[in-house]
């Protein structure tokens, strides 16, 4: 594939990964994705200069995540990561063999859920020991169907009764059963992990209609029903287990603003970002909670703002061309470059992760829809 295919590709996956409503079928998901960039080819460039003009106040640092360890683990090896001292990506690799995920969990946690292509490649998750385990042949690309806590302790899974939540570390399954009265077709999915971690909230839905949202504590495996007001969607959750809710009327309109109602609180928490859209004819708010930190991703993908949990702008990151935000980890943010995977900070620093297939679609801690 030539290399503007592939950035197309790519891109799209950026887009259905920080923003994109979901289909019960990924794949279409992922082709509506690819159509809205071709449409804004051409502004790319304006949207880009604008972002770059934005006025930056208040930086201070990311908050650090925690991370599970464990065991002994069987499996393919790569590596999970760079080793102390490594000046490069470590190269990620479809194994020529690679073992099911065992029954008792792989005793370490996950840092990586990956496909080779985006359509008909086999999953993988790629372990914190640099172990591959398979996950599926043929797959739909993993987004939106599964989905790691922000420690990689929790892989979710779709399954033919509903889902489950497998605890990689030590064996422990949550089967989650879908509605009786679901629409038919409907499927569940991931839709935001609370910020520590402890909760998931999963989205019943067809060709991206909701039919009821559940949130699942992992202490116990227990759900709770999650009705947001009528004409309101969750797209975080924070780490009291309040949801972050969107008024959908507000979706496809322009606004460099996004008011996030906190559960039935009465609470409002303003996201303001200057002259960076966070909401655009194209999509948005594209949120991310972890820790302390909300993140909003604008939709041209060139700006992320992190906020306090009470709406105070902390920091924000620039990506340039080819350059897409991924996901908030470690202590700063996950942005792929090319076919390369990096953490920046906002101090500057930027650490190569992984260099991934020129196709890949990818998963990582706290990734949902």
């Amino acid at each position: 594939m030539e290399d503007r295919e592939a950035e197309v590709l790519r891109t799209a996956y950026g887009e259905l990964e920080q923003g994109a409503r979901d289909y019960a079928d990924p794949a279409r998901a992922v082709a509506a994705a690819g159509r809205r960039r071709t449409r804004r080819a051409t502004a790319a460039a304006a949207l880009a200069a604008a972002a770059v003009a934005a006025v930056t106040v208040g930086v201070t640092g990311y908050g650090p995540w925690t991370s599970q360890g464990g065991g002994p683990a069987t499996g393919t090896t790569a590596s999970a990561g760079p080793a102390p001292g490594a000046t490069g990506p470590i190269a990620v690799r479809p194994p020529e063999n690679a073992p099911p995920l065992p029954e008792g969990g792989t005793g370490v946690s996950g840092r990586l859920i990956y496909t080779a292509c985006m359509h008909g490649c086999p999953t993988y998750l790629l372990t914190a020991d640099g172990r591959q385990y398979l996950l599926g042949e043929k797959t739909a690309p993993p987004h939106g169907n599964l989905t790691l806590s922000h420690d990689g302790r929790w892989l979710g899974l779709p399954t033919a009764a509903g889902y489950e939540l497998r605890d990689l570390t030590g064996g422990t399954v949550h089967r989650i059963e879908a509605p009786r009265d679901g629409a038919p077709g409907a499927v569940y999915s991931p839709w935001t992990w609370s910020a520590d971690g402890r909760r998931l909230v999963l989205g019943h839905h067809a060709d991206g209609e909701v039919g009821a949202y559940v949130t699942v504590d992992l202490a116990d495996g227990r759900t709770t029903a999650l009705t947001p007001p009528p004409g309101f969607e969750p797209v975080g959750m924070l780490a009291s287990g309040e949801p972050l809710l969107f008024d959908e009327s507000r979706y496809g309109k322009r606004s460099t603003r996004v008011t996030l109602a906190v559960g039935d609180s009465g609470r409002r928490i303003t996201l303001e970002a200057g002259t960076v859209p966070l909401v655009t004819p194209d999509g948005g708010p594209a949120i991310r909670v972890a820790g302390e930190r909300i993140y909003a991703v604008a939709p041209d993908l060139t700006a992320v703002v992190a906020y306090d949990t009470g709406g105070r702008e902390l920091a924000r990151l620039r990506p340039g061309p080819g350059e897409t935000p991924i996901a908030p980890v470690g202590d700063g943010f996950a942005v792929l470059t090319g076919s390369v995977l990096e953490t920046w900070t906002e101090a500057g620093g930027r650490t190569p992760l992984y260099d991934l297939p020129q196709e890949a679609q990818i998963v990582l801690p706290g990734g949902t829809r």
